[in-house]
């Protein structure tokens, strides 16, 4: 089955962004927001020799979201990559949280196919244990910091700003910045990440 045959039978999970159909795929994992508005201006340069696919959460996945981990969505985007009847090799981007996502996908996908790169943009995973993270006491008690001082005032008044998402290593994120429909999604896809 070539990909010219299969353009209507795309998964849910996934979406076209151009319409080269050689040349390998790279495919864009979704961020927070559950999208790859990130990945526009990448999308452009990168068109005239890539097939460009963005990963999105299908319908059913977003129905069970709350019951999905980081590395149950993986698979589903790895299994439906496979399936997919785009042009190979398959490369595969994140950048920051999709990151994460674009690991474990290729990881996933490779137990079933061979794939292209593997292309992460501005992610890191801190370390579980704490010795690790002391290799680099400096950052860390910038960590601490900048932790502390976002926290402070949730931490003076007993309180928490329901529209601030922070764990300690983490990101911060303000859901007031973000349209009301995507915070049940942001919300969820933090605490993944959090967990991950």
């Amino acid at each position: 089955m070539t990909f010219q045959n299969s353009r209507n039978a795309l998964p849910r999970s996934l979406l076209k962004m151009n319409g080269l159909e050689t040349g390998g795929s790279i495919v864009f994992l979704p961020d927070f927001g559950g999208h790859v508005l990130y990945a526009q201006p990448i999308q452009k340069i990168l068109s005239a020799e890539y097939s460009c696919f963005g990963a999105r959460l299908a319908p059913d996945m977003v129905e069970a979201l709350d019951k999905l981990s980081l590395v149950d969505i993986a698979k589903r985007f790895a299994v439906d990559l496979h399936e997919a009847g785009i042009p190979r090799p398959i490369h595969i981007c994140g950048f920051s949280f999709a990151g994460l996502l674009a690991f474990e996908t290729a990881r996933h996908l490779a137990v079933r196919e061979k794939i292209g790169e593997l292309l992460i943009l501005d992610t890191r995973i801190r370390p579980r244990k704490f010795v690790s993270r002391m290799r680099n006491p400096v950052r860390e008690a910038l960590y601490a910091a900048r932790y502390i001082v976002y926290r402070l005032p949730d931490l003076l008044t007993d309180r928490q700003d329901p529209f601030i998402l922070q764990r300690y290593g983490q990101i911060r994120m303000d859901l007031r910045k973000h349209a009301e429909a995507h915070r049940t999604i942001i919300r969820q896809m933090y605490d993944k990440m959090a967990a991950y």
